[in-house]
C-alpha cells in the first residue's frame, strides 16, 4: 500500500534546518577574519558575515513562498533582487579583511538565485558569479584559488535540482488533491483503498476520458458545427483541468502504456465522427482531419500562464479557421 507522498509543511520543517547547516561554509571567511590583525577590517568583516547569514536565512524564508511553483511574481522578483544586491554588498565588505575567503559567500547568492528567481535571470546570474569566483583569485595578487568557482557552480546545480524536485512535488500534490476531491474523501482515505498509486491514477484518468468521450453522444442532436465546437471546448477544458494528473501518469507509466492507448482510442472514437459529420454537412473544410484538429486543441490546452477563459477564446479563434469557405 502506498502512503500519500506529500506533506505541504515539509519545506518549512526541514528547509530552515538545511539552510542553517549549510552556513558552516561561512566558517572560512570567519576563520580568516579572526586572524586579521587590523581591528577595523576584522570588525567590519565579522559584522558583514553575521548580517550576510541573517540576510541569507531571511531570503530562504522568502523563497519558501514559491519553492514549489514555477511562477515568480514581479513583486517577488524585485524583493529577491534587492536581497541579492544586499548580500553582494555584504560580500564586498568582507573582502578587505577576509580576502579570497569571502568568495564563499557567492555560493549562497548563486544558490538562492537559482531557487528564487526565474530561470531566465537565475542562470545568467549563476554563470556570472561562477566566472567572478574564478577570475578574482587570478586577478588579485596574493589570492589563492581554493576552488570557489567550482563551489559556486556545484551550489547552483544543487539548488536547481532542489527547485525541479520541489516543482514536481507540487504537481504531485495537485494531482493527489484533485483525485481526492473527485472521490469526495481525504487524501489519506483515498490511498487506503488502492494497492498502489499508479492503479489509482489510471482508474481516475480512464474514467474521466470515458465521460468526455460519452459526452459526444449528447452533442449529436446539435447542428454539426455547433456539436463539434462544443465537444472540442469540453476536450480542452478537460485537458487543462487534468494537466497535473496526466503529467503524473506520464512520469509513472509512460506514453506507450496500454492506458494511454485505450484513452487515445476512446477520444478518437468520440471526436472523429463529429469531424466527419461536420465535413459532410459542408461546415468544416475537407483538407484536414481529426488528428490534426485534436493536435491543435491539445497544443492550446498546454499553454501555461493563461486563464482557462483566455484559452477558450484562443480555441474559438483557431477553430474559425476550420470553417468551409467557397
Amino acid at each position: 500500500m502506498v502512503a500519500p507522498a506529500t506533506d505541504p509543511d515539509w519545506g518549512r520543517r526541514y528547509g530552515w534546518l538545511f539552510a542553517a547547516v549549510w552556513l558552516f561554509y561561512l566558517g572560512e571567511p570567519v576563520s580568516a577574519l579572526t586572524k586579521q590583525p587590523n581591528l577595523t577590517e576584522r570588525t567590519v568583516g565579522l559584522v558583514a558575515v553575521a548580517l550576510f547569514a541573517i540576510s541569507y536565512l531571511y531570503m530562504v524564508r522568502l523563497a519558501s513562498v514559491v519553492r514549489r511553483s514555477p511562477v515568480r511574481s514581479r513583486a517577488f522578483v524585485v524583493r529577491a533582487m534587492i536581497g541579492i544586491a544586499i548580500m553582494l554588498g555584504l560580500f564586498v565588505l568582507q573582502i578587505p579583511g577576509a580576502g579570497a575567503h569571502a568568495l564563499s559567500c557567492l555560493v549562497y547568492i548563486a544558490a538562492f538565485g537559482m531557487v528564487a528567481l526565474p530561470l531566465t535571470i537565475a542562470i545568467p546570474l549563476a554563470v556570472f558569479l561562477t566566472g567572478l569566483a574564478e577570475a578574482l583569485p587570478a586577478a588579485v595578487p596574493g589570492w589563492r584559488d581554493n576552488g570557489y568557482g567550482l563551489a559556486v557552480l556545484l551550489g547552483s546545480l544543487a539548488a536547481w535540482g532542489i527547485r525541479l524536485a520541489s516543482e514536481r512535488q507540487n504537481r504531485l500534490m495537485a494531482a493527489q488533491k484533485e483525485i481526492a476531491d473527485l472521490a469526495g474523501v481525504g487524501v489519506g482515505t483515498l490511498y487506503r483503498h488502492f494497492p498502489s498509486r499508479p492503479d489509482l491514477l489510471q482508474a481516475v484518468y480512464v474514467e474521466e476520458v470515458e465521460a468526455l468521450s460519452a459526452s459526444a453522444v449528447e452533442l449529436a442532436n446539435l447542428p454539426p458545427w455547433e456539436g463539434l465546437v462544443a465537444w472540442l471546448r469540453r476536450f480542452v477544458s478537460y485537458a487543462i483541468a487534468k494537466r497535473a494528473l496526466s503529467d503524473e501518469l506520464l512520469s509513472t507509466i509512460g506514453m506507450e502504456s496500454p492506458v494511454f492507448r485505450q484513452c487515445h482510442d476512446l477520444i478518437w472514437a468520440a471526436g472523429e465522427p463529429l469531424v466527419k459529420r461536420a465535413q459532410e454537412a459542408g461546415a468544416v473544410r475537407t483538407d484536414t482531419d481529426f488528428t490534426e484538429i485534436v493536435k491543435m486543441a491539445s497544443g492550446i490546452s498546454q499553454v501555461k500562464w493563461a486563464e482557462p477563459e483566455q484559452l477558450d477564446k484562443i480555441l474559438l479563434i483557431a477553430l474559425d479557421g476550420l470553417r468551409y469557405r467557397d
